[in-house]
């Protein structure tokens, strides 16, 4: 593939011209704090397991759970899918929720023979401010006959409705509403599999002295009678043979009235009695899930907050499990287990933490690891081996993108809430293996710098009441950064003595959140901030600014600016992007113009191997969808990247890494940790209309020990070479000669600035 890339390169750089493509999305994060749910075997296809993500994707594997690919995506972020089921006739049926379209929050049915939705069942509204689907049932033997449960809030009053339709969805009858029934909200509902017109509603709580109760109908839901009145329940679980065998689990429910306990009954749901199971005390004492082996219906499984109860009798003998410790690495609050088809020992358990998987039919489980967890910080740091930093539990990983080497620092424990907000991570550009961390709570926040990756860490700054906003350092003064602040200024903070830090506060021009800070890496009293929608510029190291927003069109009560960058190529040209899209300045910052045009575009970088190369991320919002647009022309013209191509995914994190031909875009996701997504840029670009062979010349081609470089138009001001894997090659330039003798063979470019300014590429291939 690198060989056909790098072919494409050279026809179409003969061309003057570029081609772009996509690829796929790979999963880049470490496996040790994946979160997945409603994990689900397929019952006759052996090691193919389904999951749910936190949020808006469907998970497949066909290694039992060693590796995952996404089956589906929903094309929208920040919603979430819920309970997931396996279905007969070779289809999968979920839930979504949270979505800001209230149609959508509903009950779907996924086929996985045309992997596409085949049904979307829409109860009708029930004129709530907020609408979900709290529970629902679906009749296996025909998909036309469900039952929904659903949840609606008016005003600060939760209300409950259950619903039923025979015909696919298309007409619905309402057969339960909570406040006709002392106000008693359902848990759960469900169909008899063996008659779709008998009907289940597992009560729980509601305000008045009448709790619990489980709602049996004969007559789809016209007449209810009620059943083990005043017990809370739960799961409704029925045998895979026998319908007539159904088992009822307790949820949380009144002390004074409600018994844990696990039920059965033989006769369709007529009659009920308690198996003598002995239950431990913990917290909140309710059953989660009750699961049969489809292969040997008599292995049950019960998964109770704090302990697993097992049956390989049907139910004659059962055997406790207690867990009495909340260990996120053990097991706590199972919400879901699934017997795999073809060894019954082996059970996965979607659980409150982490997922689980067990070997010996329950009895004792360990992690199972997987890659998809939020994540809210992401950089890469280039270089010979580029290293990728992210946040993940409020703490912070690592790792080499070469050697695949991985460390997690300051990992908050999961089963921890914190009421601080969260760390914002710095990784400096400057010192391999520096991390600034901001951290802290109501006691204060502190500025915390770190040498090697962030094991340890030093606080260099305090303060009280404040948040982190930007971050940069001096280049020429690299134990020195300038700190910015959500509307508290900058710090200046020098701690080259760490026992006597200074830390100086700037005027600033204005007040407001300082978003992005620009040091120059030449003259470095030249500094550039963005406060606002604004940019100010100083010449003497902050002491005097200037306002620099010629031709920026924003409104300084609604936008921002976000990221300020300077050309590698080109020190005259800066690029900002804003909450309007992004815009340049070719002058120094004395004037502006609109180059792209879009909603929260929030980072934009330039390639420093690929003069003509910019990508630009815009993060997920109320109002828009996370998405990469790039140039190849200088900013000139702009390529979006499609939702779709990034698995719509949400997103406020994004960083890249420039090779010759292609960008690698690292995605800190809602809930499929790190992704990276590789645009090809098969082009390296050429900044003049036409060939740089015609100004490039390099002799000899191949070369061996010395190389010639030379301008046919003025003189080579600069010479930099760059490899095929992005490392640039420190060598002098000489008229007489360059040195070459010291790269191992391959091939090769080299970027010319001449004395005009103007910067060229050449290939060259070294034996």
């Amino acid at each position: 593939m690198k060989k056909l890339s790098l072919l494409l390169f050279l026809i179409v750089a003969s061309l003057g011209t570029s081609i772009s493509c996509v690829a796929q999305i790979s999963f880049e994060g470490v496996q040790d704090f994946g979160r997945i749910y409603d994990i689900t075997y397929h019952p006759t296809i052996q090691n193919k397991v389904y999951a749910l993500s936190q949020g808006s994707h469907i998970l497949e594997s066909n290694d039992n759970g060693q590796t995952w690919t996404i089956l589906y995506s929903y094309p929208q972020s920040g919603i979430a899918l819920q309970r997931l089921e396996f279905l007969n006739g070779n289809s999968l049926s979920y839930n979504a929720a949270f979505s800001y379209d209230s149609s959508a929050n509903t009950v779907y049915i996924f086929d996985l023979d045309t992997n596409s939705i085949s049904k979307q069942y829409n109860p009708p509204t029930s004129g709530g401010d907020k609408e979900w689907v709290a529970s629902f049932d679906i009749y296996a033997a025909n998909t036309d006959i469900a039952i929904i449960h659903q949840g609606y809030k008016i005003g600060a009053s939760n209300y409950a409705k259950v619903y039923y339709t025979a015909d696919g969805g298309q007409s619905w009858t309402e057969i339960y509403y909570n406040e006709n029934y002392d106000s008693v909200f359902p848990n759960n509902v469900a169909i008899s599999p063996g008659d779709p017109t008998k009907l289940f509603i597992a009560r729980g709580e509601g305000p008045t002295a009448i709790d619990g109760g489980l709602f049996y109908s004969e007559d789809t839901g016209a007449t209810w009678t009620e059943k083990l009145a005043g017990n809370a329940f739960g799961p409704i679980r029925f045998h895979p043979v026998n319908p007539d065998i159904i088992l009822l689990g307790t949820f949380i429910g009144n002390e004074t009235s409600h018994t844990q306990n696990l039920f059965q009954s033989v006769d369709g749901g007529a009659t009920w009695n308690a198996f003598p199971i002995v239950w431990s005390d913990y917290i909140l004492d309710n059953i989660v899930d009750i699961r049969f082996d489809l292969q040997n219906p008599d292995n049950i499984i019960v998964l109770e907050e704090n302990e697993v109860v097992l049956t390989t009798d049907g139910g004659a003998n059962w055997q406790n499990f207690v867990y009495p410790d909340d260990n996120p690495y053990d097991y706590y609050y199972g919400l879901k287990a699934s017997f795999n088809p073809f060894q019954s020992q082996e059970i996965m358990i979607s659980a409150n933490y982490y997922p689980m998987f067990s070997t010996d039919g329950g009895q004792s489980m360990s992690q199972l690891l997987n890659p998809f967890y939020p994540v809210t910080f992401v950089q890469v740091v280039p270089g010979s081996e580029p290293m990728l930093y992210y946040s993940v539990q409020s703490g912070i990983t690592n790792r080499n993108l070469v050697t695949n080497a991985a460390e997690s620092y300051d990992i908050f424990p999961i089963n921890y809430i914190s009421v601080n907000d969260e760390p914002a991570y710095f990784v400096d550009k400057y010192i391999d293996g520096r991390v600034y961390s901001f951290s802290g709570g109501f006691m204060g926040v502190n500025l915390f710098v770190s040498d090697d990756n962030g094991q340890n860490k030093t606080p260099v700054y305090t303060d009280f009441f404040v948040k982190a906003s930007a971050l940069a350092t001096v280049p020429n003064n690299l134990n020195t950064v300038w700190l910015g602040l959500y509307d508290a200024g900058v710090r200046v903070i020098d701690f080259n003595d760490l026992n006597n830090v200074i830390v100086t506060t700037p005027n600033l021009p204005v007040s407001g959140i300082v978003t992005s800070i620009h040091i120059d890496e030449v003259d470095t009293n030249l500094i550039h901030i963005a406060i606002g929608a604004k940019i100010y510029q100083s010449v003497d190291g902050g002491a005097n600014w200037e306002l620099k927003n010629n031709g920026i069109n924003l409104d300084p009560n609604n936008d921002l600016i976000f990221d300020f960058q300077q050309s590698p190529f080109h020190p005259n040209e800066y690029t900002i992007a804003t909450s309007q899209g992004v815009y340049r300045s070719t002058d120094s910052s004395e004037s502006w113009s609109q180059i792209y045009v879009g909603q929260n575009v929030r980072k934009i970088e330039y390639s420093e191997i690929a003069q003509n190369h910019i990508v630009a991320s815009i993060y997920t919002s109320q109002f828009t969808d996370a998405q990469i647009v790039y140039s190849d022309t200088s900013g000139e013209t702009w390529t979006e990247v499609p939702f779709e191509a990034i698995e719509y995914v949400g997103s406020n994190a994004m960083d890249y890494l420039f090779h010759e031909d292609s960008v690698d875009v690292y995605i800190g996701t809602y809930d499929l940790g790190v992704v990276k997504y590789t645009i090809a840029l098969e082009t390296l670009g050429n900044p003049e209309p036409t060939n740089p062979n015609l100004n490039v010349i390099v002799t000899p081609n191949p070369a061996q020990d010395v190389l010639f470089v030379n301008l046919k138009q003025g003189s080579v001001q600069k010479l930099t070479i760059i490899s095929l894997t992005g490392q640039l090659q420190e060598v002098e330039y000489n008229e007489s000669g360059i040195d070459v003798s010291h790269l191992p063979t391959g091939i090769y470019f080299i970027r010319v600035t001449g004395t005009s300014g103007d910067n060229f590429l050449q290939k060259f291939i070294k034996m």
